[in-house]
């Protein structure tokens, strides 16, 4: 069973329990997002609703090696190389109209933005290392004076 978001702010010591029944209260009444009422009524930033959703998302995701998933011919052309190492991803393969995209847990939040903003199809994630990415990159999207220290640098603590 998936850690709920909650759960994981009260042990990341951002929430107390009582908070979180606060909310899920509050949530029963508006029906809006449980990061979203945090943020409203205890102040929860941003970035510690994000850290748990990344922390959250780790845990239900599939988890893939990008150097060795089989990947779809042709599917390089669906994000420009500089999109890729821009934003940690890597395309894998389509699932319907879906596009998979592989990704490391630090690239997550940014790598999401840019597939919700830029994309102009549904995407969802899977999740690799940053080593695997870095290599996967170099084989598949290859930039002249990128390398993995790019990566490591765009990536944030999850």
């Amino acid at each position: 069973m998936t850690t709920r978001l909650g759960e994981i702010l009260v042990d990341q010591q951002v929430l107390t329990g009582e908070q979180v029944e606060a909310i899920l209260d509050a949530q029963k009444a508006c029906a809006r997002p449980f990061g979203l009422l945090a943020e409203e009524l205890f102040g929860v930033s941003g970035e510690a609703i994000e850290r748990a959703w990344v922390r959250q998302y780790v845990e239900i995701a599939q988890h893939v090696d990008a150097n060795t998933v089989p990947r779809d011919e042709g599917i390089e052309e669906s994000v420009s190389n500089r999109q890729c190492w821009q934003f940690g991803v890597i395309p894998i393969r389509e699932e319907g109209q879906e596009l998979v995209l592989a990704t490391t847990p630090g690239h997550l939040p940014r790598a999401l933005r840019f597939a919700s903003s830029v994309l102009e199809r549904p995407c969802y994630f899977v999740l690799t290392s940053q080593d695997a990415l870095a290599s996967a990159l170099n084989e598949h999207h290859a930039i002249p004076g990128l390398d993995a220290s790019h990566l490591a640098n765009s990536a944030v603590a999850a």
